[in-house]
């Protein structure tokens, strides 16, 4: 080992371990294999030699250490922003994972979600198209679906003066969130007889709304709040974890779509539909698309004719909602 010091220094002394080491596997086992007495004083020279690699190799990781530490206290700068680069493309890799499951691979959110479609008209033309009231009515009536509530995207003005800012809401038919089972974290949710005429001023909404504007004050439930420059009355807050339609819809306002206040007069909805148990989706819209041919021919020749239903999975909704969150996270990573 001196000798190997003195012509090739620290490499030199690696090396002729090494070189030991291998002699005393091979000969150790030799002696394993004879089960002759030789072989223990082979097996002790052989604990010997890897006593002294050990140490060099100790000695050695010691040295990196102290040649790496005096680096880093010479030059920080470096290191550290290489450091925290490495921290935050690991931070926002975990919340990109974090969202792909959340959005994508764990079951939509909400109760009996495999019976749950967005049912829309198709016009001649192709396009899709909300539903008139006679075909809403029809369909509520229909068999084959279990319940059938509708919805209108909108945005709201939320406050007055230096407060004003525009959200994303929508309207509601009054049981719409109970059938996809939101828990206010405050208050309740819309009742049968809201959204008609005269008792259309409720709205909920999210709960960093109600952190944001009033200060998560649960005595704000049953007060004043302007939205669209009526005072409405503040019935509940859902959490912000509840994400409909839309993954920034922040404010729900009740409406009754049979039975429309002036002020909506011509709003027409999209319909959410839940199919009966024990009933294929594919005969259901088979037989809501008979029925809004048969409302359909009772209307004036120049009526726009719808040509079919379009029944998109709530799933699939759910997920290219999500779309927006996702491209905003890889625009981060």
């Amino acid at each position: 080992c001196a000798a190997a010091w003195r012509q090739g220094g620290r490499i030199g002394l690696v090396r002729e371990a090494l070189a030991q080491i291998a002699d005393a596997v091979v000969v150790t086992a030799a002696a394993v294999c004879r089960r002759d007495r030789s072989g223990l004083a082979i097996t002790g020279r052989a604990r010997g030699t890897r006593r002294l690699v050990k140490g060099v190799r100790t000695r050695t990781m010691v040295d990196d250490v102290s040649r790496s530490v005096r680096r880093l206290l010479a030059q920080p700068a470096p290191v550290l922003g290489a450091v925290a680069m490495l921290a935050l493309a690991i931070g926002v890799t975990t919340a990109m994972f974090s969202l792909v499951d959340t959005l994508l691979v764990r079951p939509v959110p909400f109760p009996e979600a495999d019976r749950l479609y967005n049912v829309q008209m198709m016009g001649p033309h192709g396009g899709p198209s909300t539903i008139s009231a006679g075909v809403f009515r029809t369909w509520r009536a229909n068999p084959g679906f279990d319940r059938v509530e509708g919805m209108s995207r909108t945005a709201f003005l939320i406050g007055e003066g230096a407060t004003l800012s525009t959200e994303s809401g929508v309207f509601v038919s009054p049981g719409l969130l109970e059938m996809l089972g939101a828990r206010p974290v405050a208050g309740r949710l819309f009742t049968a007889d809201e959204g008609r005429a005269g008792r259309d001023d409720r709205v909920l909404v999210s709960e960093g709304v109600w952190r944001s504007r009033l200060g998560a004050d649960p005595t704000a439930i049953g007060g004043a709040i302007v939205v669209d420059g009526s005072r409405l009355t503040l019935v509940g807050v859902l959490p912000d974890d509840f994400r409909f339609p839309e993954w920034d819809t922040t404010i729900w306002r009740p409406l009754e779509f049979l039975e429309l206040p002036p002020s909506q007069a011509g709003r027409q909805p999209e319909a959410i539909v839940r199919v009966a148990p024990g009933v294929p989706h594919h005969d259901a819209m088979t037989s809501a698309t008979r029925a809004a041919h048969e409302i359909e021919s009772s209307l004036p020749d120049d009526y726009w004719a719808w040509s079919d239903t379009l029944a998109s999975p709530y799933r699939g909704a759910y997920a290219r909602a999500a779309g927006p969150v996702l491209g905003a996270g890889a625009g981060v990573a």
